[in-house]
């Protein structure tokens, strides 16, 4: 038997959690996404900055580097998003800027125009359908991660079995066998088959009575009716079995 897999840290479960959830050919889809990011016509630099992030959120493992990433959002921009992030630099060069400025410039400039929106504002994908905000989302993310986290510590204890546990096995309450129940024992089945008379016969037998007006001579040689100890060859078990009970 294979020894059941068990987690020590958190990368662990984190890494088994996108084994189990992300098909090689989803993560590659996803990764083409991120590089190929565009922005769309019509939208501005807030909504294509949240939509870039949460791309990223729905490939947790795209395996790209922060400064790849300003990389492929930057290219993605349009004209007037681009002079945009260089007139908020104030005469600095966004290009020369570390990846985590660059992001946190991002960020920054995202908020400001955030701050410019109504309260109720919430950005709309292509289809116009509302998009849950990056940071639910984010969270969401983290609670699936710790839920499976939490089936995966179930699913251990289920495999590891106590040394002291003890198999039990079903016993026949007609023959006494082990490894079956009555409902499909052979001697059950068997008695259950020789019990099945004609309403007549058993009638014939709750009133077997030679001296009764009703007994019949015949009846005697029925070969149901034979009190002899005579068996057939090989000891037939049915004969063991009584007749059951008037109902």
């Amino acid at each position: 038997m294979q020894k059941s897999q068990s987690f020590t840290t958190w990368a662990q479960v984190r890494d088994a959690f996108y084994r189990k959830y992300f098909s090689e050919a989803k993560t590659k889809s996803f990764r083409r996404q991120i590089q190929g990011f565009r922005q769309e016509r019509d939208e501005s630099f807030l909504k294509a900055w949240e939509r870039f992030k949460e791309l990223l959120l729905r490939l947790p493992h795209h395996g790209f580097e922060r400064i790849q990433l300003i990389g492929f959002f930057h290219l993605g921009l349009n004209a007037e998003s681009v002079q945009h992030i260089e007139y908020s630099c104030k005469g600095d060069d966004f290009l020369s800027k570390t990846a985590d400025q660059a992001w946190d410039f991002l960020d920054d400039l995202a908020d400001r125009q955030r701050a410019l929106e109504p309260s109720d504002f919430k950005r709309s994908g292509p289809s116009g359908s509302s998009v849950v905000p990056v940071t639910i989302r984010d969270q969401r993310l983290q609670a699936q991660v710790e839920k499976m986290a939490q089936r995966l510590e179930e699913l251990e204890v289920r495999q590891v079995r106590p040394a002291n546990e003890v198999s039990i096995e079903e016993v026949c309450v007609w023959c006494e066998c082990k490894g079956h129940t009555a409902t499909v024992c052979p001697g059950f089945i068997a008695a259950k088959g020789a019990s099945q008379f004609n309403q007549e016969e058993v009638n014939a037998v709750r009133t077997w009575d030679p001296y009764s007006s009703t007994y019949n001579s015949g009846w005697k040689d029925h070969p149901n009716f034979g009190w002899s100890d005579s068996r057939p060859v090989g000891g037939g078990q049915a004969q063991a079995f009584a007749l059951p009970p008037p109902q």
